[in-house]
């Protein structure tokens, strides 16, 4: 189906959309269903329409949004990246799998250059090879652009369509969709695993709009990746918050130091990382023994331990942060 789990309006759609669940485009109260913002104008005719999703095409009170079905795929093995994670990079992989498997939030936080794209591989693996369907979203489009070849070389046998403002609408149904997280806003429960990149990115970091795309395109797990997630993403989260001091079993966290950095700097990062985590546990009100950061720290209380891990094939013995 072209439109595979695809939520638009009636001027977007070329083919029979009875086939499709037509909703409201705006409730009673003015709420845009497509963006989820209360902010709209009135045209002169003295309809409403919503501002902060025009670009997608004009959203105005009587009209529908026509939501299409997200049928599975037929099973498959997907996986054609003959690769391999390094130790460290495999444990926070095997967190992130789990987390996929019980359909459960989950955020990656790792320094740029830690390898996330190839830690996602065996979750995206696990879904496609289900017959699911996976997004993977980043703010820019330069981001998307270079995402997509590497996706579609790791995952070779897979169909795979690539979304952003102004390219070509897609002419047959893919299992694997790299897009733009404004994108998202034309999706409705598709996705088995929906990927965020750069969460702490603009525009995605300051749009509500976006984060609601986000949450309404995904029907089970939703992954943040981030290489400096804010206090404010963080410390929201109850769920994480109550699960912090079991990080190292349950969570859904995984914090990594890029070893190609120099030393000084990569210590300067663990820091960064050992202090915002225990902000967030004192915001949440929870002490952090057990609490494993993989940049080379394991956090006992307030205390900082030095352990060794060994990032993108290098064995590295962190100081201990100042």
């Amino acid at each position: 189906m072209r439109y595979a789990g695809m939520q638009l309006l009636l001027s977007d759609i070329q083919t029979d959309p009875s086939v499709a669940q037509a909703v409201p485009a705006m409730t009673a109260d003015g709420r845009c269903v497509r963006c989820g913002q209360n902010l709209t104008i009135k045209l002169p005719i003295g309809l409403r329409y919503c501002p902060v999703c025009v670009n997608l095409g004009r959203v105005v009170e009587g009209q529908s949004l026509y939501r299409f079905d997200a049928p599975k795929f037929p099973p498959t093995s997907s996986l054609t990246w003959t690769g391999e994670l390094t130790p460290a990079q495999q444990v926070a992989s095997d967190q992130l799998l789990k987390s996929v498997q019980v359909r459960r939030e989950h955020l990656l936080w790792a320094v740029t250059g830690a390898g996330k794209t190839e830690m996602l591989f065996p979750a995206i693996a696990s879904v496609l090879d289900a017959g699911g369907r996976v997004g993977v979203a980043a703010p820019r489009i330069d981001v998307v652009r270079e995402l997509a070849p590497r996706l579609a070389q790791a995952f070779a046998h897979t169909s795979i369509g690539v979304r952003f403002g102004g390219a070509p609408w897609p002419k047959h149904d893919v299992a694997l969709t790299v897009l733009t997280t404004h994108q998202l806003l034309r999706y409705y429960h598709c996705f088995d695993l929906l990927v965020i990149d750069e969460v702490d990115a603009f525009p995605f970091a300051h749009d509500e709009a976006l984060m609601y795309a986000a949450k309404h395109a995904v029907k089970g797990s939703l992954v943040w990746l981030s290489a400096t997630p804010s206090k404010k993403f963080i410390t929201t989260r109850s769920r994480w918050q109550n699960r912090v001091k079991h990080l190292a079993e349950t969570l859904s966290w995984s914090a990594f130091a890029s070893t190609q950095a120099g030393l000084g700097e990569k210590s300067q990062v663990a820091k960064t990382i050992t202090d915002s985590v225990v902000d967030a546990v004192k915001i949440s009100g929870h002490h952090a023994s057990g609490l494993v950061i993989c940049a080379g720290y394991r956090l006992v209380g307030a205390d900082h331990q030095c352990v060794a891990s060994t990032i993108k094939g290098r064995n590295s013995k962190c100081p201990r942060p100042r």
